[in-house]
């Protein structure tokens, strides 16, 4: 009878009743939330963002390269030289001065020389498929780089815990060397017999820190992000660790344990590569194209256009969370 009577004041913010408010539209769970400003320089622009989140500037310091970025092109010059002397140099010199001493020495047993090589190589591989150039490659945006930040700061984070539990088996095994001489050796192996994961529940979530500035009129920004969570209050980390440490003993069903917890935010990547125009993007920023370089050994020339050719931009996603304590304590 009182929540239909015309007259009871449900809404706190302008005293209406819920006969006037399902006549003017829906009705809001909660009242006391101010609506987010609107920019009036927005014109419903699909592309504009609140200077909250994102503040554009002709002028930005620039971090310069990363650890990451310069340790991997490094490691790229090293090996990469070493490829290109052998098989610019030594090889052909070899071939075609048969008798040389250094040559006899050196290149005169093939196992000797092209093994390291082998190995070379595919450390170089290896080490330019982990690169922040080729995750920079693989993640392109689509949108503007502002649209994104946007996106990235209104997810919701979702944190969770996993654990793996296993124990070691000794186990024995026959083996038969080059003469037919067999033996009996044992050895340990490791059986996983139980795994789980586990999602955390909080009540509210926002993205802490400033607002992030991107360079105005820059063709291609390259992003590289991190990600953090941080707790409103003491109530909240006790909550987040007590669950942790519930879940982590509801589980523990064998001699050992690997435990971890994390977060993940939707569409979030470490290195991502964002366009001016991302319909259009300039040339040369194709992953297809830093993969026929790097099969050549020419992924070096190629890392640099793309380090030197974009502008970065450090972000450290930060989202804080928050569970509401109903016992007051």
């Amino acid at each position: 009878f009182f929540l239909n009577h015309p007259s009871f004041p449900l809404c706190r913010a302008c005293g209406r009743s819920i006969a006037e408010h399902e006549a003017a539209g829906p009705l809001y769970a909660n009242f006391d939330a101010p609506p987010r400003p609107t920019d009036p320089s927005s014109d419903g622009n699909a592309d504009h963002v609140d200077s909250s989140i994102v503040q554009m500037s002709p002028v930005t310091k620039d971090p310069g390269w990363s650890k990451m970025e310069i340790c991997s092109v490094t490691f790229a010059w090293v090996f990469s030289l070493y490829l290109w002397i052998h098989i610019v140099v030594f090889i052909p010199m070899c071939e075609l001065t048969k008798g040389m001493a250094f040559c006899d020495a050196y290149y005169g047993d093939h196992l000797t020389f092209y093994l390291p090589l082998g190995f070379v190589y595919l450390f170089y591989l290896i080490q330019a498929l982990l690169s922040p150039t080729r995750q920079y490659l693989t993640h392109k945006l689509d949108i503007k780089a502002r649209t994104y930040i946007r996106q990235l700061w209104d997810a919701s984070p979702t944190c969770w815990f996993r654990i793996q539990c296993y124990h070691y088996d000794t186990r024995t095994r026959t083996t038969t060397d080059s003469d037919g001489n067999t033996s009996t050796e044992t050895y340990e192996e490791r059986v996983n017999t139980h795994s789980a994961s586990e999602i955390f529940s909080y009540d509210s979530c926002e993205t802490a820190g400033d607002a992030v500035t991107l360079p105005s009129a820059v063709k291609v920004t390259r992003l590289r992000l991190d990600k953090e969570l941080s707790f409103a209050d003491r109530y909240t980390k006790d909550r987040y660790d007590g669950a942790f440490a519930l879940f982590v003993s509801l589980n523990d069903r064998d001699t050992n344990k690997e435990t971890s917890r994390g977060l993940e935010i939707e569409g979030f990547n470490s290195y991502v590569l964002a366009f001016d125009d991302p319909q259009n993007p300039p040339s040369g920023y194709s992953l297809a194209g830093f993969l026929v370089a790097t099969f050549f050994t020419l992924s070096v020339p190629f890392r640099h256009f793309v380090l030197a050719t974009s502008v970065p931009v450090d972000w450290n996603v930060v989202k804080q969370i928050r569970c509401n304590n109903r016992l007051g304590m």
